[in-house]
């Protein structure tokens, strides 16, 4: 499934899995399959996707779409990750 590959593999594989996710966007497959996608990766409440769904709490809300949804809130939390301060940083 394109979005474990998302959330779990390695960031060469990541970029490999937007790659694929923006064509398949592109070329306007169904968007039905996206929001079954995300409805599955969801079904176990110990899961990532699960948290990543309910745990996140967006400025932007995508009522409509859960697959809008997973991705902003997917992308929200790297963002998160990538600017909270790290133990490395030296304060002076």
């Amino acid at each position: 499934m394109l979005l474990n590959l998302l959330v779990f593999a390695s960031p060469r594989s990541k970029v490999i899995v937007l790659g694929i996710l923006q064509n398949l966007i592109s070329v306007q497959w169904s968007t039905p399959i996206f929001e079954e996608g995300v409805k599955k990766f969801m079904e176990d409440k110990e899961s990532y996707g699960y948290e990543l769904m309910t745990k996140v709490n967006p400025s932007i809300k995508f009522e409509k779409s859960l697959f809008l949804t997973f991705i902003y809130n997917y992308i929200v939390t790297i963002r998160t990750k990538i600017w909270a301060k790290s133990a490395m940083e030296s304060q002076g």
